[in-house]
């Protein structure tokens, strides 16, 4: 039987936008709406429960589950089951891909079941050696929380492996409104049922908020056509290799996170709380912006790699390095200049206390600051998995991942708890340096083009800070006007100066450099 064309076959080709930026712009639109659903999600979380030993349990149990399901799922599956995916597809027709779609759904699944068994069944002393901080009462807490939490280790990862089979199809519909669902359980959980269950309201809503995940799932198999074929041995010992590899980058990535958490279970009840929500407010801008462009941009990085081995013959690098800055240094400055007066308004009148918002506020700003260095870390570990450099992206993470450990560590003995942001802020820029100066050894960089774009981006932000410094005031009205004032003075200056790169995200086309 001769299958039909890819590109005539699925209902989800009605949305093929013409250009990467109207692409991202779709799913910016979405992930802004899950963001925001998230963003409500951790204000009632913070207003009801504020920051108190019982939350400190919760974001431990909760941590501990996204240290396991991350393991596959940040960044492993997306890196090597996509590229397999798209090259049997376009190779080979889409039986061969779908064939390999059930293998690794089988494949992943039952690891994920085998991580959540584990997790169930050895939730307590887990718990107790993870955080040994924590009392009795809290280890049973966190114990109970990470046994109604672990099948997310199973669930994530699948729900993974149907959000690269969507994006491989350039559908990015589905796999962009999962996550408002998600967000929407949780806060309905949290509304109706908060006095019965108390703070395992939380864990009960998050698991059953990732089912649709699995939904997401059965309807990558529904496609016109596709009859099952054979896998290219060479593909899939390729998409191990590789799965392996990111695995444990994955490892060493997660692993610091998770020696933060232990490290802060030491210090006065609710720390980890306010480290929790500090670092995930001052987050949206990375999965709302980068989210949504490194999503898009990865295909376009892997057919270019694809049709040639040197990224130089294409401008996409400096165009998505560029761009990247362009829209997160001003958002980055706003809120590290406003800090203070975000989270009173946010939290102010909650179950949040007096001291708990200061500590916020310290948390909030070093994690501002060093967001444009974790939104280029993310755009650039994208490029290094589709140029296949995956070797050379888990040395790096693996050194600097260790170092980040270290770091942490000795900045609590000298700093306390302000440390551990304090590590962060420094570990993002030294990782953002090191992959960096290595892209010279696979891509053929302009030095003289990005220095001009780093001096007018540096420029620019010098100049939106001192436009923060005089207009931000203590109000709603002035911090709105203030933010405009600092983003259009970051874009003004970037446009007088000639870095229009932003502006080339859409075209249909990328040109060549100037």
């Amino acid at each position: 039987m001769i299958e039909k064309s890819a590109e005539h076959v699925g209902w989800w080709r009605w949305l093929r936008p013409k250009s990467v930026g109207a692409t991202a712009l779709i799913i910016a639109g979405l992930t802004v709406l899950s963001s925001l659903t998230g963003f409500v999600r951790e204000l009632l979380i913070g207003r009801r429960f504020g920051a108190t030993a019982d939350t400190d349990a919760f974001f431990a149990a909760f941590t501990t589950v996204s240290f396991v399901f991350l393991l596959l799922t940040g960044g492993a599956l997306q890196g090597s089951f996509m590229p397999a995916y798209q090259t049997l597809r376009s190779r080979d027709g889409i039986g061969a891909a779908r064939s390999l779609l059930v293998w690794t759904s089988v494949l992943i699944g039952g690891l994920g079941v085998f991580l959540a068994c584990l997790l169930y069944l050895g939730a307590e002393p887990l718990i107790a050696f993870l955080y040994p901080g924590f009392d009795a009462r809290l280890r049973s807490t966190g114990t109970l929380a990470l046994q109604i939490l672990s099948p997310i280790a199973a669930i994530a990862p699948l729900g993974n492996v149907a959000q690269s089979v969507f994006n491989a199809r350039n559908s990015f519909l589905a796999p962009a409104a999962i996550p408002v669902l998600t967000n929407l359980v949780v806060v309905g959980f949290l509304a109706t049922t908060f006095a019965a269950l108390g703070v395992q309201a939380l864990t009960v809503g998050y698991f059953v908020g990732y089912l649709p995940w699995l939904v997401l799932l059965a309807l990558t198999f529904v496609e016109s056509g596709a009859e099952h074929g054979v896998i290219d041995p060479a593909v899939r010992r390729a998409m191990l290799t590789s799965l392996t590899l990111l695995g444990i980058l994955a490892l060493f990535d997660q692993l610091s996170s998770l020696v933060q958490r232990s490290l802060l279970s030491w210090f006065e009840p609710g720390i980890l709380s306010t480290f929790a929500y500090g670092s995930r407010l001052a987050g949206i801008p990375i999965s709302i912006v980068v989210g949504a462009l490194g999503l898009v941009l990865f295909p376009r990085f892997v057919a270019v790699a694809a049709r040639s081995k040197d990224y130089g013959t294409s401008d996409i690098v400096y165009v998505s390095i560029a761009s990247t800055l362009t829209v997160i240094v001003p958002i980055s400055l706003f809120m590290a200049f406003d800090a203070a007066f975000i989270v009173r308004f946010l939290f102010a009148g909650s179950a949040m206390n007096a001291a708990a918002m200061e500590r916020m506020d310290a948390v909030f700003t070093i994690y501002a600051l060093a967001l444009p260095a974790q939104a280029l870390i993310i755009i650039l570990s994208r490029i290094y998995m589709a140029a296949g450099k995956n070797r050379n992206l888990l040395t790096i993470s693996a050194t600097l991942g260790v170092s980040h450990i270290a770091l942490t560590y000795l900045a609590t003995n000298w700093l306390g708890w302000r440390g551990v942001p304090i590590a962060t802020f420094a570990y993002s820029y030294l990782f953002c340096i090191a992959l960096l100066i290595h892209l010279t050894r696979f891509y053929a960089m302009s030095s003289a083009a990005y220095a001009r774009g780093g001096a007018i981006i540096a420029l620019a932000g010098l100049l939106c800070s001192f436009v923060g410094w005089a207009a931000l005031n203590d109000g709603v009205i002035s911090s709105a006007a203030g933010a405009i004032l600092m983003a259009s003075t970051f874009l003004a200056c970037c446009v007088t100066f000639g870095e229009r790169s932003v502006f080339q995200l859409f075209r249909p086309r990328y040109g060549n450099r100037d």
